[in-house]
């Protein structure tokens, strides 16, 4: 248990790791292959507006075997489709000038199988923040006014693509199977906000 703490869920509190451990043991799940994670969402926030809040994420891999387990499901046949656009490519910010992937799953029911794509667009998902660097003049660190990935996320920069279409399979297999899904989300869909005020265990 220790070790899945330390790996998987090292911020929870022991009411939130009972928790993840009984949706982890429900959902089939194993932590310590990585294919379950737990966050902290407003870990030390002192403010009664934004509550700390348990959320469990899991790995593109877990989703695909929580799917596959049903007996109803196909992956998608065909690659990722991704629409890019020259205008959208920024170093800091979009260096592929990726607009949206676009991915599906196919789910069998009332007798046949049933083609569900979605597309993630990248301005919804990608983890842009503002960057902060020391101020000369004070000495202490500030806003630059520019926009950059989270460089604590660097496969947004590395595999762009990868990304996003994970973020689109993510949210096609919860519509195509949301009682198998209620409450779980994909990693990659929470990286943007894990950018912005979530504590990450991982």
């Amino acid at each position: 248990m220790l070790i899945i703490r330390n790996m998987c869920a090292k911020d929870c509190t022991d009411s939130e790791f009972d928790l993840f451990l009984e949706v982890s043991r429900a959902r089939g799940l194993n932590p310590l292959t990585k294919q379950i994670y737990a966050s902290v969402v407003n870990k030390d926030s002192k403010d009664a507006r934004r509550p700390r809040q348990l959320v469990i994420m899991v790995a593109i891999d877990g989703l695909r075997v929580i799917a596959n387990r049903t007996g109803n499901y196909r992956p998608d046949d065909k690659s990722p489709r991704f629409e890019t656009d020259a205008e959208l490519r920024n170093a800091n910010t979009n260096p592929s000038g990726l607009f949206s992937a676009e991915v599906g799953v196919y789910v069998h029911s009332h007798g046949g199988w049933h083609y569900t794509p979605q597309v993630a667009l990248w301005e919804e998902y990608a983890p842009v923040i503002d960057e902060w660097a020391e101020d000369p003049a004070t000495g202490k660190r500030a806003p630059t006014g520019k926009q950059i990935l989270d460089p604590k996320k660097p496969n947004w920069r590395k595999m762009p693509r990868v990304m996003l279409a994970k973020v689109a399979e993510s949210v096609a297999l919860r519509k195509a199977f949301p009682e198998d899904y209620s409450g779980l989300y994909g990693e990659e869909e929470l990286d943007r906000t894990h950018s912005q005020d979530v504590s990450a265990s991982q």
